[in-house]
């Protein structure tokens, strides 16, 4: 049994490894030519993409920040003309946060460059690569849902 936990730790290891290594290279490929935007304030974006009229509490939750942290975040995409921050219509005091026409276009060019960057990357591999990540894909699904259900609530 310690023999298998220590097989299944090494693969857990290698496999966060590489989704990091993957997205960050993905990342750095589709940013190109476009002005920086941290890594923290692409998070937000999409998550608000994701959950439009999400307020800055549950924001804070999901991306597991602060909310002191989420609000600075809002202030500097906002500044940048990407984010509103509306005030939720059942509560003056909170604030719902959705993409501005230019925070959508944003996460659009972010998505499509990404997928040109690894299309391009999958047609260099042969058949069974390509069958072998997209076989894939169901079970990393599932093993993101056991993560979140088993993250902070």
């Amino acid at each position: 049994m310690a023999d298998h936990d220590e097989e299944l730790e090494a693969i857990a290891v290698s496999f966060q490894d590489t989704v990091i290594a993957l997205r960050r290279v993905a990342r750095r490929a589709a940013r190109l030519n476009l002005p920086e935007l941290p890594s923290s304030e692409s998070e937000l974006l999409a998550l608000v993409e994701e959950s439009k009229g999400i307020g800055v509490s549950e924001a804070a939750r999901m991306l597991q920040v602060s909310p002191n942290t989420v609000s600075t975040l809002v202030r500097s995409l906002i500044d940048r003309g990407l984010l509103e921050r509306l005030s939720d219509p059942a509560d003056r005091r909170a604030a719902l946060l959705h993409l501005t026409a230019s925070g959508v276009a944003r996460i659009g060019h972010i998505r499509h460059r990404r997928a040109e960057v690894l299309t391009k990357a999958m047609r260099a591999l042969n058949d069974n690569d390509r069958t072998a990540l997209e076989t894939a894909i169901p079970a990393m699904r599932r093993l993101l849902a056991k993560l979140e259900a088993s993250g902070p609530k």
